[in-house]
């Protein structure tokens, strides 16, 4: 299904022997606007893990094509004169997950709930985990000047945090990764 901003994946999809299938959402155009994309799929992950399920926002595209900008934001947290224009915050798909879970769990005071994240990157077929604990000495690039002076322990540290695997599970179709996964409160 096609619309102004976006491709809609719809029908069934069928496997061919030997090549793996990848499914999709929503493919958005530049001209798509963050609360665009939240919309269409955000509001709809953040609704299935208010109900148990795990959810997932891979946000995939070309150097400079604004990913991050997509999932962060601005990263500022108010209005701030800038050459003398305002600049206004403006949030981005990672703080408009959290209101919205947040919000909905706020709205169900009898029930409890347990949340979990993690946050990885994907870059140049590295993945690397964005909640690990890095003191500034030890979190450097494999190969910087400074990582040559570590000892091989600190550096595979690092690097294993810097370098994650993905590993298929038979039993549910999925993927996981050996990265860190956090209590959110």
């Amino acid at each position: 299904k096609v619309t102004q901003r976006s491709i809609r994946q719809t029908g069934e999809e069928k496997a061919i022997e030997g090549k793996s299938l990848f499914s999709f959402d929503e493919i958005f155009d530049e001209d798509a606007a963050t609360d665009d994309i939240y919309d269409a799929v955000g509001s709809v992950i953040v609704k299935g893990a208010v109900d148990g399920r795990n959810g997932t926002i891979f946000a995939y595209g070309q150097t400079g094509s604004g990913k991050t900008y997509t999932m962060q934001g601005n990263g500022l947290t108010g209005s701030i004169p800038k050459d003398g224009v305002e600049t206004e915050a403006v949030d981005g798909i990672i703080q408009k997950v959290a209101w919205d879970l947040f919000g909905r769990i706020e709205s169900d005071p009898a029930r409890e709930f347990l949340l979990r994240a993690s946050f990885v990157e994907v870059y140049n077929e590295t993945i690397r985990d964005l909640l690990h604990d890095h003191d500034d000495a030890e979190y450097q690039s494999i190969g910087s000047p400074s990582a040559t002076r570590k000892s091989p322990n600190q550096q595979n540290r690092c690097e294993d945090h810097n370098n994650l695997t993905v590993r298929d599970d038979p039993k549910t179709g999925g993927v996981s990764l050996n990265c860190k996964e956090v209590i959110v409160t």
